[in-house]
């Protein structure tokens, strides 16, 4: 007989529907399969260079399928916002963590969940330096700190659909499971 197309992988349909959401009454509600998508606040670049700010929040989440819950997004929601670029240009992210001092020191732990709200921005699919100011998973941005990120795309990058989320060791699978995470979109 026919053969049915594979499923998809677990994490997928979560990561597109946390990305990417949906509106019901005006409100986002990741729970509704089929329905429209939600469209989040956009940065674009200008002249070949794009300067913006961007923070780190917790928030409550109220679904109108009455599933609430508090988490940490980017710019107190999610998505996160979105970033549309081109090759050539120079990003500019000014990134505040507004998430509370930490209730416990659990800096010393390596290899599982720690420093709940310490965190960074990382991207993926861009080709871009992985040194500071730029792309670091290394940076650490303490509660109520701020970093200058800078990333200079190479005038030769590919189009493409991108993605960025919180990557502090020890902290992604919260923040970045919980919803803290946006698309970019370098233009072709």
């Amino acid at each position: 007989g026919r053969r049915r197309p594979a499923p998809m992988p677990r994490y997928a349909n979560l990561a597109a529907c946390l990305l990417l959401g949906a509106v019901a009454d005006g409100q986002v509600d990741y729970t509704i399969q089929g329905a429209p998508l939600a469209t989040p606040t956009t940065h674009s670049s200008s002249g070949g260079t794009l300067d913006f700010s961007m923070t780190l929040d917790a928030f409550y989440y109220e679904a109108p399928s009455g599933t609430n819950f508090y988490t940490r997004g980017f710019d107190a929601g999610f998505p996160g916002p979105l970033i549309r670029v081109r090759a050539g240009d120079t990003i500019n992210l000014a990134f505040t963590n507004n998430l509370g001092e930490e209730a416990t020191d659990t800096s010393g732990l390596h290899n599982e969940f720690r420093q709940p709200n310490h965190t960074n921005v990382h991207t993926h699919g861009f080709h871009v330096s992985s040194v500071e100011p730029a792309d670091s998973v290394f940076i650490l941005v303490a509660p109520g700190g701020s970093y200058n990120y800078q990333h200079v795309l190479p005038e030769n990058h590919a189009g493409g659909t991108h993605w960025y989320h919180p990557h502090h060791h020890g902290s992604t699978a919260l923040q970045a499971g919980g919803g803290a995470g946006g698309m970019i979109i370098i233009e072709d």
